[in-house]
């Protein structure tokens, strides 16, 4: 009963999101919004593509949990529930523009996304791809809502704040990706890092090209040996 719940609040998740864009909910769409406090990390609009690839892969990985329940403990699929639940919260409190709700749902977001990555059987490969993509894919869009939020509240933190937010999302990027030997949590990462350089590159340039330098360094450690988990 749970495998069963588990798919139809995902389509349900998947759902409210068209529906909130479609209409839009609130009459605004998640872009317009993100847009209206010219923050210093809001990223170019084809970074939002990766959600959608996150979406398709995270498809994938509950067919793969389904059909091998054994490599996940038995509160992965319940956690699963919750955060397709917290995803409709989030996309509700942002349409109705109350950021800084947002900005709290988002961190207890990331906090169950980050314990269903650890509680996955590093065997089950297939089911921990997508869960590292979507783990890296929230990191980043905490610190870019939190960087939206306080654009709204006027914190006048110049250009401080949003390169030490880059930093911090590079060294857990960094981190996750030796210490776990982990692929794809990184790919997420230098996307949304990319996006942000091309979105602004004229706006704010010293935060564009800290967030390309960033992505080129995550991108030069698929050169290198991983070390050796003991």
């Amino acid at each position: 009963m749970q495998i069963i719940w588990m798919f139809l609040t995902y389509l349900a998740m998947l759902a409210f999101h068209v529906v909130a864009e479609w209409l839009p909910l609130n009459g605004m769409t998640a872009n317009e919004i993100s847009k209206e406090y010219q923050a210093s990390l809001l990223p170019a609009d084809f970074g939002f593509i990766i959600w959608g690839v996150i979406c398709l892969a995270l498809f994938i990985s509950m067919v793969s949990v389904a059909s091998r329940k054994s490599l996940v403990s038995s509160k992965w699929i319940p956690r699963f529930i919750v955060s397709n639940f917290l995803s409709i919260f989030f996309t509700i409190s942002w349409h109705y523009n109350w950021i800084f709700l947002s900005v709290i749902l988002l961190l207890i977001w990331i906090v169950t996304v980050q314990r269903l990555y650890q509680e996955i059987d590093r065997r089950n490969k297939i089911a921990r791809f997508p869960l590292s993509l979507y783990f890296g894919g929230l990191s980043v869009s905490f610190f870019i809502v939190l960087d939206i939020y306080l654009a709204k509240i006027h914190a006048e933190l110049g250009s401080v704040l949003p390169i030490l937010l880059l930093i911090i999302g590079f060294l857990l990027a960094f981190t996750i990706r030796y210490r776990e030997q982990n692929f794809a949590y990184p790919l997420s990462v230098i996307w949304l890092y990319l996006s942000i350089f091309f979105g602004q590159l004229s706006p704010h340039p010293n935060t564009a090209y800290t967030a390309i330098f960033f992505a080129f360094l995550l991108i030069l450690t698929y050169f290198f040996r991983r070390p050796k988990v003991h």
